[in-house]
């Protein structure tokens, strides 16, 4: 079944739901094997979101009939620790869907959506990472036409680059 999305800027009270959407999914992952991220731990996660929030880089996708939340994502606009390189791009982060909301194209609808912006913003690369062993995640994003760039390390995580030229 398909449904239409609204993504608009979290706001700072809205933080509950972004860490329960993001526990959620990734308590969904670990009952599947599939580790991508731990799910939030209140003091460390919520200080940050709670920043990425005031400075409007954390979405919420929302049901447009009711306005429930049923996703996250994040944006970072600059280059990370984990990219080799400086770019031009746009960095998609904590992209997350309620698990009882899968299987209806929300995910994709987030993923063009958050392209859309990259673009927006006049930047030449959209680019994200997963777990290298998320091999689900990483055959998802490479259908939707983002390019293998490469593994990097973050503290105990070993994960993959891509980027999507714009």
């Amino acid at each position: 079944m398909d449904c239409a999305l609204l993504l608009v800027p979290a706001r700072p009270e809205e933080l509950p739901s972004v860490i329960e959407i993001l526990d959620q999914a990734a308590r969904w992952m670990l009952e599947r094997g599939i580790w991508q991220w731990e799910a939030p731990s209140p003091s460390e996660v919520w200080q940050r979101m709670t920043r990425e929030i005031e400075n409007r880089e954390v979405y919420l996708a929302r049901l447009p009939e009711t306005g429930e939340p049923v996703g996250t994502l994040r944006f970072e606009w600059t280059g990370t620790p984990l990219w080799p390189e400086e770019a031009d791009a746009g960095y998609i982060h904590t992209m997350a869907l309620k698990p009882a909301y899968m299987g209806r194209q929300l995910g994709s609808r987030m993923l063009e959506w958050a392209i859309a912006r990259i673009r927006s913003r006049g930047k030449r690369l959209a680019r994200l990472d997963c777990m290298t062993a998320n091999a689900r995640l990483r055959a998802y994003y490479e259908s939707a036409g983002f390019h293998y760039r490469g593994d990097s390390r973050s503290g105990a995580y070993q994960l993959s680059l891509y980027e999507l030229p714009l």
